[in-house]
């Protein structure tokens, strides 16, 4: 099920999506943009601009100060220039890399985008808290779970893709490039997000990914269809995904 055949939302003209972005929705909780906000320490320090360079600190841009750190510096991730549609991104190793950050997404509802791809390995988002997973898992690029499995997943592609996790207390949706993939009664939340790898509870630091991330954006809503669309169609013109 495409989300544009969702309740029939209104074409979007193209003024409105030349000047849309993520804030413009009520409840944008997190923006991790690859192509901004980057820094050498955890309490920021230099912009990370160059090729290859480690990032310490990965700025939230949603006004909301739900910054990604490491402050392990052998752990710390990569910024890749002009990788995905002329733009750069970070690059986790799949051995030591991730970035967290703790006590966001407690609970649903939550409406959360995640433009990555996926080499090999296991979590490339995970909770920290609970047992909870999105985007990639044992191999398989195309999965989510909260408590129980949205969508097992059956890709191994290594493409950028734009994936989608929807949550509310009725239940949770799984969407792959606007088309719905997996649904389920779970209504399980991260309890905290760590990124390029991840395990339940007291192991947060297992299972981690080899990929690359563009952009996350989160909001503490279960958005709408119209809205649903406004952010795909942001996305993917940004970074070109389908």
């Amino acid at each position: 099920m495409s989300l544009y055949s969702v309740t029939s939302p209104l074409p979007i003209n193209m003024e409105r999506r030349r000047t849309f972005n993520p804030s413009r929705i009520d409840g944008l909780q997190l923006w991790l943009d690859a192509t901004k906000g980057l820094f050498d320490a955890t309490s920021g320090g230099n912009p990370v601009t160059t090729d290859d360079a480690t990032v310490a600190r990965w700025e939230d841009q949603s006004g909301n100060s739900n910054h990604f750190t490491q402050a392990t510096t052998n752990d710390r991730p990569k910024l890749k220039t002009y990788i995905k549609n002329n733009k750069n991104i970070i690059r986790f190793d799949g051995v030591f890399d991730s970035m967290q950050k703790t006590a966001i997404f407690t609970s649903q509802p939550y409406t959360i985008f995640f433009v990555f791809s996926f080499a090999s390995g296991g979590r490339m988002m995970a909770g920290i808290v609970n047992n909870w997973l999105f985007g990639s898992w044992n191999g398989k690029s195309n999965r989510a779970f909260n408590g129980g499995w949205v969508f097992e997943g059956t890709s191994t592609s290594t493409a950028f893709q734009l994936a989608t996790f929807k949550c509310n207390s009725s239940g949770s949706i799984y969407y792959q490039n606007t088309t719905q993939f997996g649904s389920s009664g779970g209504t399980g939340s991260p309890s905290g997000l760590i990124i390029g790898r991840g395990d339940a509870g007291t192991n947060p630091d297992k299972e981690p990914a080899a990929g690359d991330i563009c952009e996350i954006v989160a909001y503490n809503k279960d958005l709408s269809a119209t809205n649903l669309t406004l952010v795909n169609s942001y996305l993917n013109s940004k970074w070109a995904v389908y």
